[in-house]
């Protein structure tokens, strides 16, 4: 019997027959896929080209400029891009140009993201500034409307879009759940028909060495937008109850200001949640667990709670403007590279609050934080 293959997933080991034949088993939590199903008939709407143009309150620097015109040069040339730069470089504003490109050359764009709440906040930022484009949020639960001049979507809902974008962004490629997941790296293989944009402020040494290969463009930008320095964390390593005088120290020094505390585990944030609100009643606990997320979003960057205790779930898709940061425990190893990096590049984001502090707390100097304060301190070196 000829070898069967879920062109979803990349399937080949795990199949149902039917009387309608053979459906996949790896993602047929994403629906029934039979191995011979046709392409979908749906006619999809493409965008025309008038009223294309971004509207920005401010203007992209001559760096991100480059870097733009680089990005569209390496979709001329039908290649994949991979856009490595610092986090609050302002990668959402860098591929702004390469959209209105794409929108005038009648070429459908999708943007994919492994989390929702990062989904719903760029919805809004693209609508403002295609004011006069339709542009649709797809995740979860919403997900009635799922075509648009730009659709934004979570990763995970890629599989309703076969070979419909002809070019594909997919952003925070580094992040859980997508870094690692088989099925999500071929969704995006699934619906794209063109070539893919992968933006991260943390690409794998694979993603690196395909570059290197000349498998894909390789567009780099390691300074922020305003032109600050990135945050390079003081680390400081000692027994536990050091460590916990030292988070009070910190807490006490920055009391004026907001903190995010990140902890390795849900049980320790509501613990530690619960012992620090004897020392400051604005405290707010935030894990995978929470729910309202996207109203304590809101709430964070009216700077309402003092102390923020929190997991890796806050790593990333915030920007609170002069936060503080600690990371307790930081050489456990749920904090990655990648974790550790994206945490610390939470602090001095907005132009008006170019600076603050960060301090990994840890028990040894584990070699994730080694890395991330040598990959920060050659950042800061070539921004």
């Amino acid at each position: 019997m000829e070898e069967l293959y879920c062109r979803r997933c990349g399937n080949t080991k795990e199949f149902h027959k039917t009387s309608k034949g053979y459906y996949c088993e790896a993602c047929k939590k994403m629906g029934r896929f039979y191995v011979d199903a046709p392409l979908s008939t749906r006619i999809w709407h493409f965008p025309s080209s008038e009223d294309s143009d971004y509207e920005l309150s401010y203007s992209l620097s001559q760096k991100q400029q480059i870097a733009s015109i680089e990005i569209i040069a390496g979709i001329q040339e039908k290649q994949d891009v991979l856009v490595y730069a610092a986090c609050g470089a302002g990668k959402t504003e860098m591929v702004m140009p390469l959209i209105t490109y794409c929108m005038k050359q009648h070429i459908k764009v999708g943007i994919a993201i492994p989390r929702k709440e990062v989904v719903i906040e760029l919805q809004q930022r693209f609508k403002e500034a295609y004011s006069r484009k339709s542009v649709i949020a797809v995740y979860g639960e919403h997900h009635d409307n799922i075509d648009a001049d730009l659709v934004i979507c979570t990763t995970h809902q890629l599989f309703r879009y076969e070979k419909v974008f002809g070019v594909l962004i997919v952003d925070e490629v580094d992040a859980f759940p997508f870094r690692g997941d088989p099925l999500l790296e071929s969704l995006v293989h699934f619906a794209c028909k063109g070539n893919k944009v992968y933006l991260t402020a943390t690409p794998s040494d694979e993603m690196l060495e395909t570059c290197e290969q000349g498998k894909m463009k390789l567009v780099t930008l390691f300074e922020r937008f305003h032109k600050g320095k990135l945050c390079i964390p003081e680390v400081k390593i000692g027994y536990n109850w050091y460590l916990y005088l030292h988070m009070l120290d910190f807490l006490h020094q920055h009391s004026h200001k907001t903190t995010l505390l990140f902890v390795p585990s849900i049980q320790k944030a509501y613990q530690l949640g619960r012992l620090l609100k004897y020392y400051c009643p604005s405290v707010l606990v935030l894990t995978s667990q929470s729910t309202n997320r996207e109203y304590y979003n809101r709430e964070m960057k009216s700077h309402k709670y003092q102390i923020i205790v929190c997991t890796t779930v806050m790593e990333r898709g915030i920007t609170i403007s002069d936060v503080q940061v600690i990371v307790l425990q930081a050489d456990h190893p749920v904090f990655s590279l990648a974790s550790l990096i994206q945490i610390s590049g939470r602090v001095g984001r907005k132009v008006e609050a170019r600076e603050g502090d960060c301090v990994f707390l840890c028990t040894k100097r584990s070699e994730n934080v080694e890395k991330a304060i040598n990959r920060l301190q050659e950042m800061n070196a070539h921004g």
